[in-house]
């Protein structure tokens, strides 16, 4: 198994990647951490392999627009999350399809072939790329792959399968769980238990997530140029928790009517403004919390409640325990 990728800015011209059959692991996981110094093009790449998954954490700053010609000799099922940066795919080859991957946004694809060109914008690029093999997914949802969807029947008749014509944004939950493979706190083979798990959950809320974005329910109330405003809401939202903007001024910053923005943001992140505003409150308070070095008074502050027994019973009528129950 192998991936190639060229660039005429680099003095090498090519890199290229071998990768064991199926991401077969010595002992069930191996863990790899790569230096990138190349013209325009540098820093760091962790790569985690589990017989079947292969994880990459990049960190990677780009000085400059770079354009790449890519290929890969194996099926290609990639779970994508853009945690910041850009990317954008063009295939070449016959029945591709392209795919665009804007900031703080997520896609899932499965392409039999992948030759075509990558094109990132300059800046720095955090991301987390989990490509999955055949054998992983019959394990986890059967060999039929039925809970896969389109994607199971892409994968049984060998064809590319793309599910919506834009990425959608990654939610809080799916970035606790990306912080969670991030930060495993376990080793050895619970560490690859625990990471397979993971691997899986997030899986099913792209699932999800798609799933509720297909063209089956009501009418769209989008239009060109409304989905990066609503990103735009939905930075302002996750940037100002401690002191929030009000729908109006949020209305404003973007760009949008009151309609628009209530209408699409429900549409666009599967929840109200106020909703996700909460939700991005407490999922970032249960992270300090299990960090354990802040007090609770203090992520209180920090998350937007001026009294920390508000904060107290909003979070407890979220995840169903006390902050003081986490902590300890």
């Amino acid at each position: 198994m192998r991936t190639i990728l060229r660039s005429s800015d680099w003095k090498e011209n090519m890199i290229v990647r071998e990768f064991p059959d199926n991401f077969a692991a010595a002992g069930g996981i191996t863990e790899t951490l790569y230096e990138t110094g190349l013209e325009g093009f540098h820093g760091t790449t962790r790569e985690i392999l589990l017989n079947g998954i292969c994880i990459e954490h990049r960190n990677i700053r780009h000085d400059k627009i770079l354009e790449l010609e890519v290929s890969h000799d194996f099926p290609f099922f990639k779970m994508h999350f853009e945690l910041k940066g850009f990317s954008e795919y063009t295939g070449n080859n016959k029945g591709s399809r392209n795919v665009t991957i804007f900031d703080g946004c997520h896609q899932l694809f499965f392409f039999p072939e992948v030759k075509g060109k990558l094109q990132y914008t300059a800046t720095r690029r955090f991301t987390l790329e989990i490509k999955l093999m055949r054998p992983f997914l019959e394990r986890m949802m059967g060999p039929e792959l039925a809970p896969l969807g389109d994607f199971g029947e892409g994968l049984q008749k060998g064809q590319p399968v793309l599910i919506g014509n834009k990425s959608l944004p990654i939610l809080p939950t799916m970035r606790n769980v990306i912080y969670e493979i991030l930060h495993c706190p376990y080793g050895d083979i619970l560490r690859k238990v625990y990471l397979e798990a993971k691997v899986t959950e997030l899986l099913l809320m792209q699932l999800a997530q798609l799933g509720a974005a297909e063209p089956d329910g009501p009418r769209s109330v989008l239009r060109n140029g409304d989905a990066e405003r609503l990103l735009h809401v939905k930075s302002l939202i996750e940037d100002n928790l401690q002191e929030p903007c009000s729908l109006i001024e949020l209305a404003t910053k973007a760009g949008l009517n009151d309609f628009k923005l209530k209408k699409g943001f429900k549409e666009m992140f599967g929840n109200t403004v106020f909703g996700y505003m909460n939700e991005v409150r407490m999922e970032k308070a249960r992270l300090q919390l299990l960090e354990g070095q802040t007090s609770i008074a203090d992520i209180s502050f920090m998350v937007g409640y001026k009294n920390p027994q508000h904060f107290t019973a909003a979070f407890k009528k979220h995840f169903g325990y006390l902050p003081s129950e986490l902590k300890r």
